[in-house]
This record gives C-alpha cells, sequence and structure tokens, in this order.
C-alpha cells in the first residue's frame, strides 16, 4: 500500500506543472486590412496573477521589437508614438485586452505581440516583482489595392 501511495504522489509531482500551466491565447492569427479600415487584435489568458498586459510590434521588414502600450489592472497606457486616435487598448489585464487599429498606413504591417507578466509581491520589499512573458503573435497587413 505505502509504495501505490508513494507512486501516486510522484506521478501528481510530474503532472503539477502541467496542471497549473497558464494558458494564453491571441487572436486572430492574422489580419489583412485596407487603409482607412479598422481590425481589433484580442488577447486573453487564465493566470490569476497577471496584472500587465503587453501589445509590441515588430514593423515589416525589421528585428526591432516596439512597445506599443500596455494595461496594468483596468488602465491603458500608449507610448508616445501610439498616443494618437489610431491605437487604442481595452480591458482588465487580469484577464483579456485588445488592442484596435483604425485607419492604419502601410507603415503599420508587421507582426503584433501580446505579452502578460505574473506580478508577486515581496516581503522584503513593497516594489513588485514580474515573471518571464508569455507571448503569441498576430501578422497584421496593411494593403492599399485599387
Amino acid at each position: 500500500m505505502m509504495v501505490d501511495a508513494s507512486v501516486n504522489f510522484s506521478i501528481l509531482l510530474l503532472l503539477l506543472p502541467v496542471l497549473n500551466s497558464s494558458r494564453i491565447s491571441q487572436t486572430p492569427e492574422a489580419v489583412i486590412v485596407r487603409p482607412k479600415g479598422s481590425s481589433s487584435l484580442s488577447c486573453s489568458h487564465n493566470t490569476s496573477n497577471v496584472f500587465y498586459m503587453y501589445w509590441y510590434r515588430r514593423p515589416a521588414q525589421s528585428r526591432a521589437l516596439t512597445l506599443v502600450g500596455y494595461l496594468y489592472s483596468g488602465t491603458a497606457n500608449l507610448e508616445t508614438d501610439f498616443t494618437n486616435d489610431r491605437f487604442s487598448l481595452q480591458g482588465n489585464a487580469g484577464s483579456r485586452g485588445d488592442l484596435q487599429i483604425s485607419n492604419p498606413t502601410t507603415e503599420d504591417s508587421g507582426e503584433y505581440f501580446c505579452a502578460t507578466r505574473e506580478a508577486h509581491c515581496s516581503r522584503f520589499s513593497s516594489f513588485l516583482y514580474k515573471n518571464p512573458s508569455l507571448w503569441y503573435i498576430t501578422q497584421f497587413i496593411v494593403f492599399d489595392w485599387q
């Protein structure tokens, strides 16, 4: 009997990371939109300790990532280059966040990434420590066909 209990406990320990794994999804996987159109990219997750959701863009033909903005709880914060009427963030970061792009130009084409970070309070200080991010991608193409 003791062997069966220890085997079951060992299996449970092996499965614990899988059972406790975070699930995150970003939709749609690809977008083709005309200039003057609009699109919404959505990111959702099932992690309970997430307070931050970040959106990044990697322009076409580039390797550099640019932070578009982030959600902290229910507050949207856009970076300076994106504080125009064309980009907006909505959501609560605790479960879902959306990046809306209106009147896109061809310069907006590229890959858009959603990232979430779990936050944990340290008992030695009052700042938040953020764990490594989970990343997902959407191909966003602005195509001006006649």
